[in-house]
């Protein structure tokens, strides 16, 4: 049988492959085989679009998109959540009017990406809109829009709406519940996060990696060392290894003041990041440590990494706390050559 009648079929499932590499160059080959061999149907075209905005050509997503005549909701998804995901949240909103305009109903995706585009926006009264349209036209929440429209009510700090539309949930799986104990953690509810993370209604779901890191920042939060331990034990049974859930254990360790626990775990970090010596730099400066917070620091520097804004707020405390005046003030101009004194608040609070 001749290629070419399988040529959309292949030319689909390759520009998936691309679009999950991020591999633009490929991308742009297929683009022009496509061109030369076919004439494009509706998931060809899709897929260019998703290709193009996955690797941060919007504008040629655009392109693509404005060339397909026969746009299905699929089409008109790929474009709205490409501009999202660059970025884009206003253009993403303008184009799902255009889209309603063509009286095409949207899909969960659609939904979901609408939802991100709201909360990247902090467009508290859109977002509900959007919910609304999406509970009136039977569209389903699924995981995927529950986790959008939770996260969405939290950063908008409607936590108590983002409490009722869990409460309202048919079935709690392990997505929302842990949408839901972020969320809390993350708004500084921290109580209410270890409640519903110890709720013997939800015993029956086992938590992953992002559960146990935002269990264990409330536990930090609270400075509650017991049930650090205890995660940190689940953590382990569970297999949890990942860098963020190591990052949240010394941080946890520090803010707890057990500095030699918080000490052990960071060493056991080959490849230590920039939020791991954040972590360790600021629990030792926090528990009066102020010596040994300054020593890591050049630990970290001869490490060669760069500081952030996060250690530099460490580090000039602890400069303070002993008065090293000579290591604050090298800080304080690097702080103006790398631009982090301009664009960051904190720092020039620590200076």
């Amino acid at each position: 049988m001749c290629l070419r009648e399988h040529d959309n079929v292949v030319f689909s499932i390759v520009l998936k492959a691309c679009s999950e590499l991020r591999n633009i160059d490929e991308g742009r080959k297929i683009h022009c085989q496509i061109i030369k061999a076919v004439n494009p149907d509706s998931f060809v075209l899709t897929g260019l679009v998703d290709m193009y905005a996955k690797c941060g050509e919007i504008e040629c997503s655009r392109g693509v998109f404005d060339e397909c005549l026969d746009r299905n909701v699929v089409s008109w998804t790929s474009m709205i959540a490409g501009y999202v995901q660059n970025d884009c949240p206003v253009e993403g909103l303008i184009l799902f009017n255009r889209m309603r305009e063509g009286l095409i109903a949207a899909n969960q995706f659609t939904v979901g990406s609408l939802v991100t585009a709201c909360t990247k926006l902090g467009a508290l009264h859109q977002g509900k809109w959007v919910h609304g349209y999406a509970i009136k036209n039977g569209v389903e929440l699924n995981s995927y829009v529950v986790t959008a429209l939770l996260d969405m009510y939290v950063k908008c700090g409607v936590i108590r709406d983002a409490r009722s539309l869990f409460d309202k949930l048919s079935s709690i799986d392990l997505v929302s519940w842990t949408a839901m104990i972020v969320g809390y953690t993350q708004s500084g509810s921290s109580n209410e996060a270890l409640k519903l993370f110890m709720d013997k209604k939800w015993v029956d779901i086992s938590p992953n990696n992002v559960t146990i890191v935002s269990v264990l920042s409330a536990c930090a939060q609270l400075g509650n060392l017991n049930l650090g331990r205890s995660v940190h034990g689940l953590g382990i049974k569970l297999g949890f290894e990942e860098p963020a859930v190591v990052n949240a254990l010394v941080d946890m360790y520090a803010k707890c003041r057990m500095n030699r626990d918080a000490r052990y775990i960071f060493e056991t970090v080959s490849d230590k990041d920039v939020v791991a010596w954040n972590s360790i730099i600021s629990g030792y400066n926090q528990n009066g440590s102020a010596y040994e917070a300054l020593e890591l620091f050049r630990q970290m520097r001869m490490d060669s990494l760069l500081p952030d804004a996060v250690t530099l707020v460490s580090v000039f405390s602890a400069c303070a706390f002993i008065g090293a005046l000579r290591v604050g003030s090298s800080l304080h101009a690097y702080s103006i050559k790398g631009g982090l004194l301009s664009s960051n608040v904190y720092v020039g609070t620590a200076l």
